[in-house]
């Protein structure tokens, strides 16, 4: 099973959710592999996941600073596997 998921070409920068309703801007580095989650298309911003982390990212700014990939959710490289859980079940 794979989903798409992009490889960070250069550094992006990215609102990160934690509980409790908090955020905090990120800046996600280059080599990354963010897992594609959802998106809400009126905004232009896209769901990712990275590191056990949810981020939200504009989806143009990610097109130009990264290169697409297929991630395999069985074996996620760069990912961690309770994340790629996560996406399964959003997926779903």
């Amino acid at each position: 099973m794979s989903s798409s998921g992009y490889r960070l070409d250069r550094s992006l920068m990215a609102v990160q959710y934690a509980n409790g309703g908090r955020s905090a801007l990120r800046i996600l580095p280059p080599g990354a592999i963010l897992l594609v989650c959802g998106g809400e298309p009126t905004s232009g911003l896209t769901r990712v996941l990275y590191q056990d982390a949810e981020y939200s990212v504009f989806l143009q700014d990610l097109e130009e600073r990264a290169t697409k990939v297929a991630v395999d959710l069985r074996k996620p490289a760069g990912l961690y596997h309770t994340a790629a859980a996560s996406a399964q079940s959003w997926a779903s």
